[in-house]
Parts: C-alpha cells; structure tokens; sequence
C-alpha cells in the first residue's frame, strides 16, 4: 500500500457500505452524491479492487467490499471513541449540538423552548432532528435525545424527566352533538380515530385496538399530530397525550387511562460526552425549561 494512502476515503466507503444507497450516504458523511461515488472510487483505485457491483437497482458490496467492512468495524469504533472523548474536553458553549426528538414533541413543546435556549445561548447552532427512531449517539448522528422510551440504549444516560400518560379525548364540540355517558357501552354509537398499522408499538394504539375489537375505526392517520388535529376539529374520539391539552384547545377528558398506557420520557445523551461543558449545560437549560413547561402533564 502506498505511503500517501488517504484514510479520509474510508469514511465514504463506510458510510456506502452500510446504506447501499448514495443519498444516506451522503447524508451521513455530509458531502454530495458526487463526492461520495469520487471517494469510494479513489479508495477502489488506491487498493486496486472492485468494492462495490453497481446495477439499475443501486449498490451491493462485493466479497472484498465485505471483508473490508468487517476490517474497519473496530477502526471506525476506535475513530468514534477519539471523537466522543475529545469533543467531551470541549469547554465552551459554541458551535453545533444536535437533538433528536420525535414529531409530536418538536410540534409542540419544543418551539418555545428552542426560542429561549438561542437566545441564552446565541453562539450555538441547533440542529433539530425530528425522527420516530433513536439517532445513534454513539456515532455523534446527534449528541442529545429527548424522547419516549421503555427502554432507552444502555450506551446513554441521562434523566427521566416523567411519564407521558394517554387519555381518551374528544373536542368539546363533538361532545355537544355526542354526549357521552359511558364510553364502554356507547362506543358503538361513536367515531374513533385511529393510528394505522406503522405505529403498533404504540401502547395507545393497542389499547385502542383492543378496546374497538371487531369495530373498524373510520378514520386512521399515520401519525398522533394528525390524530389530535382531527379529534380537535371534532371528527372524533382520540387516545392522546395529556400534554396535547395545552397545545390542541378544546380537547375535553373523556375518559382516563391506566398508566401503563404510556411511556416514561427521557433526557439523554452518550456517555462518553456527558461532561462536555456545552451538552452538560444543554442538558441542564433543556430539563429546567421541559420540566416547567408540562408541570402537572407527564
């Protein structure tokens, strides 16, 4: 192997590697679809083998490709583990923090509490990274999480900051037009919105399920924002977050759930930067003002 090789390459091949589809790759290693293709092509020409077979339907590694892969595993885990430890020596408040959290929260409680935190923190660069599926902090994808979780990666700590509770809910509207007396006998005279079936793991939606038996829901949405903008508007009952009540006016209790039905929700961040100054004090401002912001919701 030539002395001038360029371990930069690796990054790219990696990040190809593991996506097989130039887009997340892309994304990932925060170059183009141009960049990442002239990398990995650079890296083929320097080892002088072919890494990857390209067809009509995209990338696929080729048994060299594959070994190479299982050789830079414990190579890209050392790299990352430099970074993580390196980055948690950093003692200002500057530059970029990334917080993954989910749609529901990002709708809701965290426009005003983002508000605050650049104006106290005006040097930062928040990126803000609404996802139903944990980023991996462990790879620096994000360096906080503020989320639902049963149970969160072993690899982050933090703190529980609550327990988001769901309730039955419907728009004090509808409930004019459908009073209702007893939910468990009336529901077959009621319209139930639902969550389809990408949303399973939901405690709420098995709930709902099982409560509806037989009884098919006549509108389902994809996701809890849909869910309480249609219950708001009165299109029907909804099983909901009770911190939704402070943001979707009009939304009356109709029925209260087990607390089970739920989730407990967390603060988090890797362990390897829990002592960076900025996360630490990130985390800290971000606590204060969630904590004060749901008082007496989760």
């Amino acid at each position: 192997m030539k002395n001038d090789f360029d371990w930069g390459n690796l990054k790219y091949f990696i990040a190809l590697a593991k996506t097989l589809n130039l887009k997340k790759a892309s994304k990932i290693t925060g170059g183009t679809h141009a960049t990442v293709s002239r990398r990995v092509k650079q890296l083929e020409s320097e080892l002088k083998t072919r890494l990857f077979d390209v067809t009509p339907l995209g990338h696929s590694l080729t048994s060299t490709g594959d070994e190479l892969l299982k050789r830079c595993s414990p190579i890209e885990e050392q790299i990352l583990g430099i970074s993580r430890h390196m980055f948690g020596k950093d003692l200002s408040i500057s530059g970029t923090i990334r917080i993954t959290t989910t749609d529901t929260l990002s709708h809701t409680v965290l426009p005003s509490i983002t508000k605050s935190y650049l104006k106290e923190f005006p040097d930062i660069q928040l990126e803000l990274l609404a996802s139903s599926n944990f980023f991996n902090l462990s790879k620096r994808e994000a360096d906080i999480a503020i989320r639902p979780s049963s149970n969160p990666p072993e690899n982050l700590i933090g703190r529980k900051l609550g327990r988001i509770k769901f309730n039955v809910y419907a728009a004090s509207k509808y409930l004019k037009s459908f009073p209702i007396k007893d939910l468990h006998k009336e529901k077959g005279k009621h319209t139930f919105i639902q969550l389809d079936n990408s949303l399973t793991h939901l405690s709420s939606k098995k709930w709902l399920d099982g409560f509806l038996n037989n009884h098919s829901p006549q509108l389902v949405t994809d996701g809890l924002l849909t869910s309480a903008a249609m219950c708001a508007e009165g299109l029907g009952l909804a099983v909901l977050p009770s911190y939704f009540t402070k943001y979707y006016k009009g939304l009356s209790l109709v029925e209260n759930l087990d607390e089970k039905i739920g989730s407990d929700f967390w603060l988090l961040t890797h362990k390897d930067i829990r002592n960076s100054y900025k996360v630490r004090n990130t985390m800290d401002f971000l606590e204060k003002k969630i904590r004060a912001s749901m008082d007496g919701l989760i």
